[in-house]
């Protein structure tokens, strides 16, 4: 990833797990039991993001590997010299099936 790409898409996954209450504008007078009421917000929703995040980068990594394969196989390398790089794409799959599994549950318990 280029340095803006991923800092838009940093930025952009932060935004979206900051919990945010209307009433909160810039100037007002704030009522502290919503800033704590937002903190308890993002604190029971800890879980979830950081399950998704972790899905995310083994997605991330699976289509990385997917396109390394194509790009082996592009150049004529035989496919008998691909196997430790296919098991570990069977490993990758494992890993994703549970961190997808991880996500439901942590998506279900908040």
């Amino acid at each position: 990833n280029e340095p803006n790409q991923q800092n838009t898409q940093s930025f952009i996954a932060m935004a979206t797990s900051i919990p945010y209450d209307p009433a909160l504008a810039l100037g007002q007078i704030l009522d502290f039991q919503r800033l704590d009421n937002l903190k308890l917000l993002a604190e029971a929703n800890k879980p979830t993001e950081l399950a998704n995040a972790k899905l995310n980068k083994l997605t991330t990594q699976s289509y990385k590997m997917k396109m390394i394969v194509q790009e082996m196989i592009g150049l004529g390398v035989p496919e008998n010299q691909l196997s430790r790089i296919r098991r570990k794409q069977e490993q990758l799959k494992r890993e994703l099936a549970k961190a997808a599994t991880e996500l439901c549950k942590a998506t279900i318990k908040t």
